[in-house]
């Protein structure tokens, strides 16, 4: 494992950056203080949503990296995380998911999650890996019956016109956690969610809870997600994020 760094910026090298979610993500991390190594296909548009969610550019200037790269290729994700010189309290994010009405083959996010984990042991990361899921995703497909986890991706995926997605993160939780024991992997398992003003008050927060609201803003998810990237106590485990009272 690679040494710690601590009298560096904690590093997130994040995936889906300009994203419903990952736009937030990103922002929340830089004004966390961390270091944050976009990888995207569309550089403009990320510096152009820092500049609209009114993230200081000194900031933006100073601790954030972007990256142009495609999530199909193997290589570059592969590159952007060894050139990122990552350290133990570090994190590697990935909040990307296929898009609605993709079709379900080829897979997409599968392969990016096993290609930064194949990277990760190549370097001997002993970093975080933050997955972004679904609340549909089953919390450990080594206790839940395959045939429950099939019916409801056939049942509901073609009619969410998710079904591509869905079959995306059920590879990628078979993969954690029949062969990931040795990587420092968190799939977290949000509801439904929307781009609509944040729904914390004074009295209701994000936490983790046994099933999901209705609808989760984004921004407050993105918000959460950044404060449990380095949260030992979520490593192997599928949390379901949503509002809890303060």
């Amino acid at each position: 494992m690679k040494n710690e760094a601590p009298n560096e910026a904690p590093k997130v090298v994040l995936f889906g950056a300009t994203g419903n979610t990952g736009k937030y993500v990103c922002k929340h991390a830089l004004e966390a203080g961390h270091s944050v190594i976009a990888y995207v296909r569309n550089p403009d548009k990320l510096n152009t949503l820092m500049t609209s969610l009114q993230v200081d550019d000194a900031l933006v200037s100073s601790n954030l990296k972007i990256v142009k790269g495609n999530l199909t290729d193997a290589t570059s994700i592969a590159t952007v995380i060894e050139q990122a010189c990552l350290s133990n309290s570090d994190a590697i994010v990935n909040v990307a998911g296929k898009p609605q009405r993709a079709p379900v083959k080829p897979p997409l996010i599968p392969v990016v999650i096993k290609t930064i984990c194949d990277t990760m042991r190549k370097l001997k990361l002993g970093c975080t890996l933050l997955n972004q899921a679904g609340e549909m995703t089953v919390t450990n497909p080594r206790t839940t019956p395959y045939f429950l986890t099939r019916c409801m991706i056939r049942c509901f995926g073609p009619l969410l016109g998710i079904r591509g997605m869905l079959e995306d993160n059920e590879d990628v939780a078979h993969y954690l956690y029949n062969e990931c024991s040795d990587i420092d992997w968190i799939m977290t398992r949000p509801g439904l969610l929307k781009d609509v003003d944040s729904k914390q008050t004074p009295t209701k927060v994000m936490g983790i809870v046994k099933a999901g609201p209705s609808v989760t803003a984004h921004r407050d998810l993105a918000q959460w997600t950044v404060s449990v990237i380095f949260e030992r106590t979520l490593v192997h485990k599928t949390p379901v994020p949503g509002y809890v009272k303060k």
